[in-house]
């Protein structure tokens, strides 16, 4: 199992060996999962989480859209090929798609090229889809603070889908907790120098598609499964992989922040996994040293993780993990309104390209602005070619044409029996 970054040459090495590679924890690319011949790769990949927009944007009913990647790095190779991959998924599934890889490095003028970004673009699209770069996702709520500035998210017209690392996620849910607010924004540099705080009724016009735990009430299962880990460990508690699982985290929150247990979680579930499915192999008189045979144990199989969530691996044995689709939401509590975010509906992986939509029946319901989503266009379109009046003015020419033209024609006829 490896735990770094360098995942791809892990593998080529283990390829070299014919060894089976299981990866619980690092970034490893499409391209060298579908190349692979012993690799099975249990952590969530960027490309089931594209195939889960796809499923929100049709269910939507959203097809013109713009990506907005903001990077930190312009050689930030592993955010450019989530960037291109969601962008040919899209295209591809008869979505109009606008986009850019927008470059942040420069602080003084992140806010200025922000600002560009919005104005260049928001009178031509309704739904934005912004891929984060940053280290702790503070591109995407700065980007979403600059359109609430213009107003354009108090009016539930236009709506933001974020994709973030997981443990950006994280921070943010974290942060919430604790916050009344979303989060807090301090522009630098010449342009302006205010702090921000994006509101929650202004925020309802933006959701996340992440990859979260369950909630208490959701898997007893999970329940017992972290206290078992919890109780495993002295004190201090930490465990030594601890860091690298928290980073990106406020350090206050301890080391029982949710992406150390979801890390734990897949690390569980591909040791259960693996154990089963070897244990198949062998009774079926499988070469389990050869690390080809093997990974074919792991092909279309799915399973349920101990989270209480499906997990799908696909026909290059890479999982694909349930998403959620969260919104923020204003509870009422012995009277008292509270923001909070909540999964609203599932992304099931049914197949290799595929996630089914499935609303929550317990949802306390989808909270929009004026009540209902924004449509992925103007009523009107956004140059008025689709509202009846414009097709009105074309028929009344034509008929007036047509009377002019039998007017003419019985002035001739008159003329000539005179």
């Amino acid at each position: 199992m490896g735990f770094d970054s360098s995942c791809a040459e892990i593998v080529r090495m283990m390829q070299g060996f014919n060894k089976l590679v299981i990866s619980t924890h690092c970034d490893v690319s499409n391209d060298v999962v579908t190349k692979s011949n012993s690799l099975v790769q249990f952590a969530p990949t960027s490309r089931a989480k594209s195939l889960s927009v796809l499923a929100l944007l049709k269910r939507m009913q959203w097809d013109d859209v713009y990506i907005a990647a903001l990077g930190q790095h312009d050689e930030d190779n592993f955010m450019k090929t989530q960037y291109e991959d969601l962008v040919s998924l899209l295209r591809n599934n008869d979505v109009k798609t606008k986009s850019s890889f927008v470059l942040l490095d420069d602080a003084p003028y992140a806010t200025k090229r922000m600002l560009r970004l919005v104005m260049d673009n928001y009178l031509k699209k309704r739904v934005f889809i912004v891929i984060d770069g940053s280290i702790y996702g503070d591109y995407a709520v700065r980007l979403i603070d600059t359109m609430a500035r213009f107003g354009l998210l108090q009016t539930g017209e236009y709506f933001v889908i974020t994709l973030l690392d997981d443990y950006k996620t994280d921070g943010w849910m974290t942060s919430l907790t604790n916050n009344p607010f979303f989060h807090s924004i301090i522009y630098d540099g010449d342009t302006r120098c205010v702090t921000s705080s994006l509101y929650m009724e202004q925020w309802r016009s933006m959701g996340l598609v992440s990859f979260l735990p369950p909630m208490e009430h959701e898997s007893r299962g999970w329940e017992t499964f972290v206290d078992r880990i919890w109780e495993s460990y002295a004190t201090p508690p930490c465990p030594p992989l601890c860091p690298l699982y928290t980073k990106g985290i406020d350090k206050s929150v301890g080391y029982n922040a949710i992406t150390y247990w979801k890390t734990i979680a897949i690390i569980y579930d591909a040791t259960a996994f693996m154990l089963k499915q070897l244990g198949k192999g062998v009774r079926a008189g499988v070469d389990v040293s050869n690390g080809s045979d093997v990974q074919n144990l792991f092909r279309n199989q799915k399973f349920k993780s101990v989270t209480g969530k499906d997990i799908y691996l696909n026909s290059y044995g890479a999982a694909q993990h349930q998403y959620q689709y969260i919104l923020p939401l204003q509870l009422s509590n012995k009277g008292i309104m509270t923001n909070t975010l909540s999964v609203v509906a599932d992304f099931i992986p049914n197949g290799d390209e595929a996630y089914a939509y499935v609303l929550r029946n317990n949802s306390v319901g989808f909270q929009y602005i004026n009540g209902k989503p924004p449509t992925g266009k103007p009523r009107c379109g956004f140059h008025g070619e689709l509202c009846e009046e414009s097709n009105d003015h074309g028929r009344y020419y034509i008929i007036l044409g047509v009377v002019f033209s039998l007017l003419t024609f019985a002035a001739i006829i008159a003329f000539i029996r005179q």
